[in-house]
């Protein structure tokens, strides 16, 4: 290593183990887990019974009018998830399959095969399979682009058909894309609606014997425009909490001023999201609809309808009335009859509806996914609170909190953290492996999976695992690890501390690595 990336390394690590707690993230919302990203109110307060309204969705309408009780509806829609895996590998782990990077497997076709798999290779035969599913593909235009989406998210939903049919489903209510009143249409929502229709479509001429309808919104949605928000319930297209800055910001309500809570410029985006809350703008903030209820508003938040939205979807599906928790819900709709209500399908008697996708039918699945790791958080979770000796206002409460919640540190004992021991080479090469998804040892030797990850890597170097770490090897190894992990290191200014008060051959203590690991992290 040069002398010049030596020296900068060890400027970079001198601020990284003294800086206050200041230049650091702040303290996640409420409810917040950073070890996984997920924000856990999001599935339970925030959103009714798991699901991504206040209320039931359109699936659960359709299996009370169809199959004769709200209940009567399997749920497979996950929240985040795309149509497959759009991007990466399954083989190496790279697979991208849902919006949440820590939720694997839960990609619409990842989805029925679960279903079949759970089923022995053998559907339903009297059920409804209901599919919703490509919005969440726009996240991979950048890479992808509009076309290239579009056509790898129609060939998946004509997977996840394939999936259903082979093993013995029969009718099927494909939902397209579509967009929402006083909003104007995207180049990927109306390429992936046109790409799926013709997939679909061809799917069903090589598979006659199957009842399949596609439905877009886009008819119930230009009526709702043409009659009015009045004569549908409403009092504006708006939508009611604000979520876009969820988790790292928790949630708000559209009609509040969020200045406080939201980042208002770059020096308060602390997650770097890279936009910025303003009472000017009319999206987020309508501080007009105060005084309105939930199901006033076409919209829950921004990616999500309200409950009332889901049974005008439903009525509109059906061409009638439908019944609800509260009793009959008048359809309104004034349009011609939707393509499923012109179908045999909305006349038959189901035994069940499967539904899968996204969000957009999510009747609590993820709740159910993520279940086991919301009970275990409950178990595992550990901060600074459980250390009696550490500070919780010490210049490293930030960092050791943060390490100890992400799993990347342990206590030293029943209690204790030992904030100002020496940390051995071994034990800090541990933390890398573990901030990199390496997992511990069996035995005494837990360090030797890392050691022998980090030896692979370049980052080991000829340490001796015993000896204690010097700042100096401290900042050759994350030199080499920021590369690995692809973290660019910031240059030092120029009016920096000079070298010689550097102390390179100075202990780095428990506390200073807790320091360098959570700053790295959050580069």
């Amino acid at each position: 290593m040069n002398k010049k990336r030596y020296r900068i390394l060890l400027m970079i690590l001198a601020t990284t183990m003294m800086c206050a707690p200041a230049c650091f993230a702040g303290a996640p919302a409420e409810g917040y887990d950073i070890s996984d990203n997920m924000y856990v109110k999001a599935e339970t307060t925030y959103y009714w019974e798991g699901r991504y309204s206040d209320g039931r969705v359109f699936p659960e309408y359709l299996a009370k009018e169809l199959a004769g009780n709200f209940d009567k509806v399997v749920n497979y829609a996950v929240g985040g998830a795309f149509s497959g895996v759009l991007t990466g590998s399954v083989e190496d782990g790279t697979d991208r399959s849902n919006w949440s990077t820590w939720l694997k497997g839960w990609g619409g076709v990842e989805q029925t095969e679960i279903f079949v798999k759970e089923k022995a290779g053998k559907a339903d035969l009297g059920a409804l399979y209901v599919i919703s599913v490509g919005y969440n593909d726009s996240y991979t235009l950048g890479t992808l682009g509009a076309a290239g989406a579009a056509q790898k998210s129609a060939e998946n939903i004509v997977e996840m058909l394939g999936n259903l049919a082979d093993a013995g489903a029969t009718d099927f209510l494909v939902m397209l894309l579509h967009t929402n009143p006083g909003n104007d249409e995207n180049e990927f929502t109306k390429t992936q609606r046109e790409t799926t229709q013709k997939a679909v479509n061809g799917f069903i001429a090589e598979n006659g014997s199957l009842s399949v309808t596609m439905v877009c919104l886009d008819e119930l949605y230009r009526d709702m425009e043409k009659q009015g928000t009045a004569a549908y319930g409403y009092k504006t297209w708006g939508f009611y909490m604000i979520s876009d800055w969820v988790p790292a910001y928790g949630y708000a309500l559209a009609a509040e001023d969020n200045s406080k809570i939201l980042p208002t410029s770059a020096a308060e985006d602390i997650y770097g999201y890279g936009y910025y809350y303003s009472t000017d703008s009319s999206y987020y903030y309508t501080p007009e609809a105060a005084s309105y209820a939930v199901d006033e508003f076409f919209g829950y938040d921004e990616y999500h309808v309200t409950s009332k939205t889901h049974k005008h979807i439903a009525a509109y599906l059906l061409n009638a009335d439908i019944a609800t928790d509260s009793g009959t819900f008048k359809n309104v709709y004034g349009g011609k009859p939707s393509p499923f209500a012109d179908s045999p399908m909305a006349k038959k008697t189901y035994s069940m509806v499967y539904s899968f996708g996204d969000s957009t039918i999510d009747s609590g699945k993820a709740l159910e996914v993520t279940g086991k790791l919301v009970r275990d958080r409950a178990v595992k979770s550990v901060g600074i609170g459980d250390m009696r000796d550490c500070g919780k206002k010490e210049w490293y409460s930030t960092y050791v909190n943060y390490v100890l919640q992400c799993g990347i540190m342990k206590g030293t004992g029943a209690g204790t953290f030992a904030p100002d021991n020496p940390i051995t080479c071994a034990q800090f090469i541990t933390l890398l492996g573990r901030a990199a998804g390496v997992e511990d040892s069996a035995g005494n030797n837990y360090y030797a999976s890392h050691v022998s990850w980090a030896a692979e890597k370049g980052i080991a170097g000829d340490f001796v695992p015993g000896e204690r770490l010097s700042r100096g090897d401290a900042a050759k190894m994350i030199g080499v690890y920021a590369g690995v992990i692809g973290k660019e290191l910031p240059e030092p200014g120029e009016d920096f501390i000079n070298e010689n008060l550097l102390f390179p051959g100075e202990t780095v203590t428990r506390a200073q690595a807790a320091s360098i690991l959570a700053k790295l992290l959050n580069l």
